[in-house]
């Protein structure tokens, strides 16, 4: 396929981790477990959008070898200008697709994501900026599929939020969202004004702070090795008749 990487070494990443999933003991390590089915997920998706890929340029040779027919009908060659456009639309769509997921992964980024947006500088105008936020953010979740789950908030008199924390659940969440973090400023005409009727409005900046965490699994919490400390005094004697102590000091071991 011209313009796109060479697709075999992906192939062939598949076929390995499709082999070690069905060795029976796969699941012993349950860490590497989850981060190979995700990969393997990842790649079958991947592989699935290059074979559509292969169809949608097939289609799009067939539509242009009718349209420069001569002979060809011409209801049918109509009916193929139509369709031209809308087959390189998705075939432009697919590729970007496709390319993204070759990208290089963090580790983290298909985890769920816990999402804390806080109001900042602005006092009331601040809360409700925030609850904008907040309902972007759960439209832009819905809109790619994933589920979000209210975990607390602390609303404003104003019926904005000084706080509010949610958890998003999805495929790649944390992927599409870990760039989000950060303080969110805005100018915009404070709402209280707006509800006066005035003939000028001033503008007022206000400021959000967002901050987004990947959720970790079991599997993917860092392990630790407890280390016992012994304190003990440690004592030199010098000889003689009475022994007598000359030092004393602390050790740990």
């Amino acid at each position: 396929m011209e313009g796109f990487p060479e697709i075999e070494p992906f192939r062939r990443r598949f076929e390995e981790i499709d082999a070690l999933m069905v060795t029976p003991g796969f699941f012993n390590d349950q860490r590497t477990s989850v981060d190979l089915s995700r990969e393997h997920q990842k790649l079958s998706m991947l592989l699935d959008a290059h074979a559509h890929l292969l169809r949608l340029e097939g289609e799009i040779g067939e539509h242009r070898s009718i349209i420069s027919d001569s002979e060809s009908d011409e209801d049918l060659a109509d009916l193929a200008r139509e369709e031209l456009p809308e087959l390189e639309k998705r075939l432009d769509e697919i590729r970007q697709e496709a390319l993204v997921s070759m990208l290089p992964s963090g580790a983290d980024d298909g985890r769920n994501t816990i999402v804390e947006i806080r109001a900042g500088a602005g006092g009331d105008e601040a809360s409700l900026f925030a609850a904008d936020l907040y309902r972007m953010y759960t439209r832009y979740a819905e809109t790619n599929g994933w589920k979000v789950e209210h975990l607390g908030s602390s609303e404003s008199e104003s019926g904005g939020f000084k706080q509010v924390v949610c958890l998003i659940s999805g495929d790649d969440v944390y992927r599409s969202l870990k760039f989000e973090s950060g303080v969110h400023r805005v100018q915009r005409v404070p709402v209280t004004v707006r509800q006066v009727c005035c003939s000028i409005h001033r503008r007022q900046t206000v400021r959000t702070r967002l901050s987004g965490r990947p959720v970790m699994t079991r599997a993917s919490r860092p392990s630790f090795v407890t280390v016992v400390l012994r304190l003990g005094p440690l004592r030199s004697w010098r000889h003689g008749a009475r022994f007598m102590t000359t030092s004393s000091s602390t050790r740990w071991s």
